[in-house]
């Protein structure tokens, strides 16, 4: 399991990667992997993220 958050010096949240199985309900063909773009509420597909 992972999660990466990137967030402002005010901490809102800029955007969010993970792959909680708790989104299974949005249907995203990446599930579980899925982003939060701007929002906490706002998903979309996304792989998972590779760092280097």
């Amino acid at each position: 399991m992972y999660s990466y958050q990137y967030m402002d010096s005010k901490n809102n949240l800029i955007f969010c990667y993970d792959n909680a199985e708790d989104h299974q309900k949005l249907n995203l063909s990446t599930f579980p992997h899925h982003k939060h773009d701007g929002r906490e509420d706002n998903f979309i597909k996304s792989n998972a993220p590779f760092l280097a």
